[in-house]
C-alpha cells in the first residue's frame, strides 16, 4: 500500500489522464527511456517571484524576479541554483535613473548570472526584472 494519501484518488487519476502524458522514446544509444509531456498547461509558476539577488550559500530557485540595483553599480550578480552556462535568461529594466541607461549584457554561469548595465546608476530605487526561459 502506498504512503501517499492521494494515491488512487479521483484527483490523481484526473491529473494522469488530462495533464501528464508519459511516453517511451529512443535514447540515442540503441535503447529506450521514458519521458513525460505536460499537456493543456497555460501557466506554470515554479516558485514565488524573487526580490533579492540571492547568495552563493542560499541561491534562488524562482523562475523570475526583481533585483535591486544600488546607486553606483555597473552590474549585479544573481545567484540561482539551476542557472547554467546554457540557461536562457531574459532581462529588462524596471526603473533606472536615466532613460539612456540600459541592460548591456547578461552572462549565464553555473550557479549564477551576471547582469551588466550600460552606465552607473545614481539613485536608490533602481531595479531590474529577470526571467529564466530555459534552465
Amino acid at each position: 500500500m502506498s504512503a501517499d494519501p492521494f494515491a488512487n484518488t479521483t484527483t490523481v487519476k484526473n491529473i494522469l489522464n488530462h495533464i501528464i502524458s508519459p511516453k517511451i522514446v529512443r535514447d540515442g544509444s540503441g535503447g529506450y527511456t521514458t519521458k513525460t509531456d505536460l499537456v493543456n498547461i497555460d501557466n506554470m509558476l515554479f516558485a514565488s517571484r524573487a526580490t533579492t539577488a540571492g547568495t552563493a550559500i542560499a541561491p534562488l530557485t524562482a523562475q523570475c524576479g526583481t533585483v535591486p540595483v544600488s546607486g553606483g553599480a555597473l552590474s549585479v550578480r544573481v545567484f540561482h541554483s539551476r542557472a547554467t552556462t546554457n540557461s536562457v535568461i531574459l532581462v529588462t529594466q524596471n526603473r533606472l535613473d536615466t532613460s539612456s541607461q540600459t541592460v548591456k549584457t547578461v552572462t549565464a554561469e553555473n550557479g549564477s548570472f551576471l547582469i551588466e548595465l550600460s552606465g552607473v546608476t545614481s539613485g536608490n530605487q533602481n531595479s531590474i526584472f529577470w526571467f529564466i526561459a530555459s534552465f
